[in-house]
């Protein structure tokens, strides 16, 4: 698996964490970083990653556990925002990119229905600030 996945992986199943104060470290917009770029960004104790609004992103998702599966999407940043990835802890986000989301930066939903005559799980995961979650996720808190 190589980098980009491992670090997407990571980055998605780690939405609701806690932790101590902001860590400093380099600063590098993701999108436009170089190969080399980002290799010397792995060898910091902590990294920024920015995202800005219109950044598109190859994103993999990876289901693992009872259930299997996974497949390569595209996302869109909506809006700015920061990955912070710091050696020994979970990856945090920032969305002012001074202050770090220690909790329910993030929430997940699990629908079930049918369409077209196949049954389907639908997922949604959302990631921001707990108070733009949309309304089916906040009733789920």
């Amino acid at each position: 698996m190589n980098r980009f996945f491992a670090f997407a992986f990571a980055a998605t199943f780690s939405l609701a964490i806690g932790g101590c104060g902001v860590s400093q470290g380099p600063r590098v917009r993701f999108v436009s970083a170089s190969e080399a770029q980002l290799a010397a960004a792995e060898k910091e104790r902590v990294v920024w990653y920015e995202f800005r609004e219109g950044d598109t992103v190859p994103l993999a998702t990876l289901f693992t556990g009872v259930l299997e599966g996974g497949a390569p999407i595209t996302a869109v940043a909506k809006r700015t925002f920061w990955l912070v990835i710091e050696k020994g802890h979970p990856p945090r986000f920032s969305f002012d990119g001074q202050h770090i989301v220690e909790t329910n930066a993030g929430s997940a939903g699990i629908g079930l229905g049918r369409d077209e005559g196949v049954n389907h799980v639908a997922l949604m995961v959302y990631v921001g600030k707990p108070e733009d979650a949309p309304a089916e996720l906040r009733a789920q808190r």
